[in-house]
């Protein structure tokens, strides 16, 4: 049995995006203000497409329209189900000319249709249709007379209407228009029980809750030509010789031409609601395009005022550096000669030399290193070398001096005992103790020349015998 088994929001209602699944028993809880109502009224717009049927009051309560679907970006979606062995279609309710209007899609709701992998929510239905379409998904054209979309719900084949849409029914009912009116009563009254629901359906059907007269008049008045219709009821089952109702096969041929016909109609109008929709989006882009046009414009005329500029500097940079190549041929020429020259007189080595040349530098730098190193002990040495021998020297002056003066003694006395013995003065005795003491020559080493050198003598005393 086909049923709603889905409804889906998309910017509609104060709702960003809510699915809710209808396939079951389905009880509606919540405080106040939670959305119940709202989602009960659009449940029943999918049924009765009514929107002066829905319990809005017109103080102080916004109209379907600008509540549901306020703006191009607004979606609501039913799925309906087939049965088990059949897939879902879906019936999109979108914004059109500032008015709720319907689409027919053969297959289960996607989001993609309308939402794209950034989140975008798409706000023209071309987009719509054609992402379904790329899909290979089969769909209808867009419904926006509610007579026609509750003809398609409710299978009614006396309609004017493609074969294509005939697939999109909820229920097959060609006297339909009570069972919008029975959903109605009971969405919008409180009592739920058996009688009230019962009393609900008769008078929907009557179409109101008083009793209902039987015209006899009216009756006879239908059965006077009663014969000659059962004649013509007869003619759909009667055969020719070649057992062809030809009736039938004609009333077909007519059926499938006014359904190609109303088919037609469908797409002349949509088409004509597409034009109408571009040009009004045309007449509204044309002061945008005619700013954007004039700013291109001005773009242009400053590109060209550069392109201008920049082809000046261009000639005389051009200019500049042809001056400027000349000069360096100039320099390339001779530098060449100079390259010849070079090479004459062994341009080669010297460079090898001139390379060598920061080693060498290093080189010297660590011998003066070295002889500064080596100058500075021999300053030292020198230094205490020069001490010791100013030192010696003195010494040596000291022990001279003393020396000579013992030997000018030693030679007076000598001298003086030599005038004692020849003028008879005795000999001189001597202790013991005396003798100790003996004159002997004397040397000194000298540290100048490394000699040895006489710096004295003297005479023995001769002891006491």
């Amino acid at each position: 049995m086909r049923s709603l088994t889905k409804i889906v929001f998309i910017n509609s209602a104060h709702i960003r995006y809510g699915e809710v699944a209808l396939d079951g028993n389905v009880h509606f809880t919540g405080t106040q203000g939670v959305g119940k109502t709202t989602l009960l009224r659009a449940l029943l717009f999918f049924y009765n497409a009514k929107k002066d049927k829905l319990g809005i009051r017109n103080q102080g309560q916004r109209s379907f329209d600008d509540y549901y679907v306020p703006t191009p970006s607004s979606y609501i979606i039913y799925e309906v189900s087939r049965g088990d062995d059949q897939p879902p279609f879906c019936v999109i309710l979108f914004r059109r000319h500032n008015k709720a209007a319907f689409r027919f899609v053969d297959a289960a709701y996607d989001r993609s249709w309308i939402i794209d992998d950034l989140g975008v929510v798409a706000t023209d239905p071309v987009t719509v249709r054609q992402r379904i379409q790329n899909q290979g998904i089969d769909l209808s054209g867009i419904i926006d007379r509610y007579s026609q979309y509750l003809d398609i719900l409710y299978g009614n084949r006396g309609a004017r209407m493609s074969k294509d849409l005939l697939k999109y029914y909820l229920l097959k009912s060609q006297q339909y228009q009570n069972i919008p009116r029975i959903i109605q009563n009971v969405f919008l009254n409180e009592r739920v029980d058996a009688g009230f629901i019962k009393n609900t359906i008769i008078s929907s059907i009557t179409g109101d809750d008083e009793e209902t007269a039987v015209d006899l008049n009216f009756f006879r008045s239908k059965l006077v030509n009663f014969s000659d219709e059962l004649k013509d009821i007869s003619l759909w089952s009667h055969k020719d010789k070649h057992g062809i109702i030809v009736t039938r096969r004609d009333a077909d041929k007519i059926i499938e031409i006014a359904h190609k016909i109303s088919s037609g109609e469908i797409s002349v109008q949509e088409q004509c609601g597409m034009l109408i929709y571009a040009r009004n989006k045309a007449e509204r882009d044309i002061p945008v395009l005619t700013s954007k046009i004039q700013k291109k414009k001005e773009t242009i005329e400053e590109l060209t005022r550069k392109i201008r500029s920049t082809e000046v500097n261009y000639t005389e940079a051009h200019e500049r550096i042809n001056r400027e190549i000349a000069v360096l041929d100039r320099d390339l020429k001779k530098a060449a000669d100079l390259k010849k020259k070079y090479q004459r007189i062994g341009i080669t080595a010297m460079i090898v030399r001139v390379e060598s040349l920061p080693s060498l530098r290093l080189a010297l730098q660590q011998k003066q290193g070295q002889l500064a190193h080596l100058n500075a002990e021999y300053l030292t040495i020198a230094q205490k070398y020069k001490s010791l021998r100013d030192r010696l020297d003195l010494d040596f002056q000291r022990y001279r001096q003393k020396r000579t003066e013992e030997s000018n003694r030693a030679k007076q006395e000598f001298i003086d005992q030599k005038l004692a013995d020849s003028m008879g003065v005795p000999e001189v005795r001597y202790t013991p103790a005396e003798s100790q003491s003996t004159w002997a020559p004397r040397a000194l080493a000298s540290t100048r020349t490394g000699t040895k050198k006489a710096l004295s003598w003297g005479w023995r005393r001769t002891p006491l015998v």
